[in-house]
């Protein structure tokens, strides 16, 4: 929770999934989310966040950043580069990072792959930490989601805010990407990225071709 420049944060809750590599990544977020609890104070300019205990001592910095996964049925690639254009027959994750990301509609055109050129692919976009995306930015979620469709792809939203669902709900866009696309913000870190994932996964399989059998001979 934050208050001006005052921020609070914690207790964080985790999923319960294990990764057991690299080696010690366990450890490291556990010291990662205790570190943000002790952050007392931050300062955002829109590029970068620096969060501070009580007494002046550096907790994080962050930038904003435009990351990509992309996913097969069994296995996620490491995050990487916006890929020039959605792989078929795979699932793309899209962190948008930066709470006030959304208010710079150019950059998105500009960075993400032409939605038009998609063929059965799914878009996840991932918008944790974004309570208000303003009324341009809905028009153009709701212009590449239509972009998306017509090529037989599918769109998901992952981490999002209950101030943002009711925003998508008012402007009627949430009709058109369909709520059961949506997955709201949960206390595990991760959680609502997985549940995306998994309807994705699950898509997918539904749109994959039916293999026949010939009992003919």
């Amino acid at each position: 929770e934050s208050d001006g420049e005052n921020i609070s944060m914690g207790p964080f809750g985790t999923t319960r999934k294990l990764c057991q590599e690299p080696e010690g990544v366990m450890e490291q977020e556990a010291e990662y989310l205790a570190a943000l609890e002790t952050a007392a104070t931050y300062k955002n300019d829109g590029l970068t966040m620096n969060m501070r205990t009580a007494d002046g001592a550096t907790v994080a910095n962050f930038r904003r950043v435009l990351l990509s996964t992309v996913s097969g049925a069994v296995t996620n690639a490491d995050d990487a580069a916006i890929p020039e254009s959605y792989p078929s027959g795979k699932a793309t994750i899209i962190s948008l990072g930066g709470i006030e990301f959304f208010a710079e509609v150019p950059i998105l055109d500009e960075n993400l792959p032409d939605a038009l050129k998609a063929q059965n692919a799914v878009v996840i976009l991932r918008l944790r930490g974004n309570e208000h995306i303003g009324s341009t930015a809905i028009r153009w979620l709701e212009r590449y989601n239509a972009d998306l469709r017509d090529g037989g792809n599918l769109l998901l939203l992952a981490g999002i805010q209950p101030n943002l669902i009711e925003e998508l709900e008012k402007a009627k866009v949430m009709d058109a990407i369909g709520r059961e696309n949506v997955f709201e913000a949960q206390t595990g870190l991760g959680a609502a990225e997985d549940a995306a994932l998994e309807a994705a996964q699950s898509w997918l399989s539904d749109q994959s071709p039916k293999q026949t059998v010939d009992d003919s001979g």
